[in-house]
């Protein structure tokens, strides 16, 4: 009955286990979209502004005065329903007139962007912001002729869409970015300052290593075995090595079954049968582990209590 209480209640913890989890990640999911849509905006207008300096070296990417500027991007659900969000984007400038839209245009003529290339540097800004995710972002360009050219990077999946982004006059870029975070990112990224989920993580850490008798075996082992391995290459002692059937040797110190004897620095002292027996049968143990240090202190020993020394 004790074992089957105790199956329930580590079904119970599972499973409010998975509903806290998922209930934390459908929470913070919006707040890791907003910081992934800002990054990727930003992204876009450095790379322009690169592009830019690379082809007019002298000349500023944009006029005016760099102040916030807001963006509005279209975002698209599961279900289909469309939201028009706004985001303020504290780093490009505040000139969207018609003549910077020319400028960008030409800047993209002249320099195309890369998709693969943007898609990592996104990427390297969603990790250094502390999010790991899956990304893809899909390149349309539209010619002045009406031809367009499409190009795609990484994911690229209608559930995980994140916005759409267009620029440029005539000659412009329509680009639609994804993104699938991973799910320990977005509870990290929004819910790392609450203490109810640091409180149950708590709990969760007590519960396996209490509870569940498992868990504390699995760590008894690992611990174990990592101790073994260390003894093992701290140890300064070298190894005994079979020479033959009936034969040991290391570092000049000479054991002999058939002769029962230990020879050491010429010296050899004779063993009684009781311990050559037992010492021949821990050497043919699998797995033993005898020092040159071990068979030294049995050669020292037997010169005391034995009288045949020769």
């Amino acid at each position: 009955m004790k074992f089957i209480y105790s199956i329930l209640f580590a079904l119970l913890w599972i499973g409010v286990t998975i509903t806290f989890g998922s209930y934390l990640y459908r929470m913070g999911l919006p707040i890791v979209n907003a910081s992934a849509q800002k990054l990727l905006l930003r992204t876009i207008d450095e790379d322009l502004e690169c592009r830019f300096r690379k082809l007019n070296p002298n000349h500023a990417y944009a006029t005016g005065k760099k102040q916030t500027k807001h963006k509005k991007v279209t975002l698209t659900d599961k279900s289909g329903t469309c939201n028009v969000c706004q985001f303020a984007i504290d780093t490009v400038y505040t000139d969207t007139s018609f003549i910077q839209k020319a400028k960008q245009s030409f800047l993209i003529e002249r320099n195309p962007i890369h998709v693969d290339s943007l898609n990592q540097k996104w990427q390297l800004k969603l990790r250094m912001d502390g999010i790991c995710a899956k990304t893809g972002i899909k390149l349309t360009n539209s010619l002045k002729n009406g031809e367009r050219i499409s190009a795609s990077s990484g994911l690229n999946e209608p559930d995980c869409f994140l916005l759409a982004y267009s620029t440029g006059v005539g000659y412009g870029i329509k680009m639609d970015a994804f993104i699938r975070p991973f799910w320990a990112s977005v509870i990290l990224k929004a819910h790392w300052n609450n203490i109810w989920t640091w409180s149950y993580v708590l709990f969760s850490l007590i519960f396996c290593l209490f509870y569940v008798p498992g868990v504390r075996l699995f760590l008894v082992q690992v611990l174990s075995k990592f101790r073994i391995v260390d003894n093992h290459v701290k140890s300064p002692q070298p190894l005994v090595q079979q020479k033959s059937e009936f034969v040991w040797e290391v570092n000049g110190l000479t054991f002999d079954y058939l002769e029962r004897s230990i020879t050491y620095r010429k010296q050899t002292c004779i063993l009684r049968k009781q311990v050559a027996e037992v010492l021949l049968a821990f050497l043919k143990a699998p797995g033993h582990l005898l020092l040159n240090e071990d068979l030294k202190k049995l050669f020292w020993k037997e010169l005391e209590d034995v009288d045949s020394c020769m």
